[in-house]
């Protein structure tokens, strides 16, 4: 009964087989894509920016606006916030395609602030590309009208460059061609194994 083998043997095993080996890979391969192509998902992610302002001829419109750069974060969680969102959702209802709900906006919707700036940048996700453009648009201008009222002493909130189809993030998860090689190695190793399973199984029995 043989058990041991030299590199030299097991090379002949392995190109004695490598038809089964590759069938092995391929197939492992093949239902690695078949199945992770069926679960792959895309998002779209739009932005629009706002600003805040004051009027540049008040005496005191910069001490006010560096005000509000440290209240950035304030007004970001207001955005976030059910208050704002709600109002959204009222905006987006009968939109052809919108199906979400107002929980479900709630996680679609995030605002990011910038370094010592008084820009807001909303982000808007959605499976839809033109849904996102549009939640990302009405989101904007829901803000627009609702934020000044936690804004002191006048100031307002100008809205950016519209969101638009060529500005969209694309998002496609699983990597299917990166997990389908990894699937494809793993495959032809599990080969290699059985073909010299297989032959270590005939010479035990001899």
């Amino acid at each position: 009964m043989k058990t041991d083998y030299s590199i030299g043997e097991l090379w002949k095993i392995f190109c004695k087989n490598i038809l089964i080996v590759l069938l092995v890979g391929i197939v492992a391969g093949g239902a690695t894509f078949a199945i992770l192509k069926h679960q792959q998902k895309t998002t779209y992610t739009a932005h629009r920016s706002i600003v805040i302002a004051h009027d540049k001829n008040a005496k005191d419109s910069d001490s006010l606006t560096r005000a509000d750069v440290l209240k950035m974060n304030t007004y970001a969680q207001i955005i976030d916030d059910p208050i704002t969102t709600n109002r959204v959702y009222k905006s987006m209802r009968g939109t052809k395609g919108f199906t979400e709900d107002k929980n479900q906006l709630n996680g679609q919707i995030s605002t990011t602030t910038n370094a010592d700036s008084a820009v807001l940048t909303i982000a808007a996700t959605n499976d839809s590309r033109n849904i996102a453009i549009k939640l990302a648009n009405v989101t904007a201008k829901t803000v627009q009208k609702s934020l000044p009222k936690y804004i002191k002493h006048g100031g307002s909130v100008e809205l950016l460059a519209p969101a638009e189809d060529h500005t969209v993030d694309t998002v496609t998860t699983p990597n299917v061609h990166k997990l389908t090689i990894y699937g494809l190695a793993a495959g032809l190793v599990l080969g290699a194994i059985v073909v010299f399973g297989i032959d270590l199984f005939k010479n035990q029995r001899r």
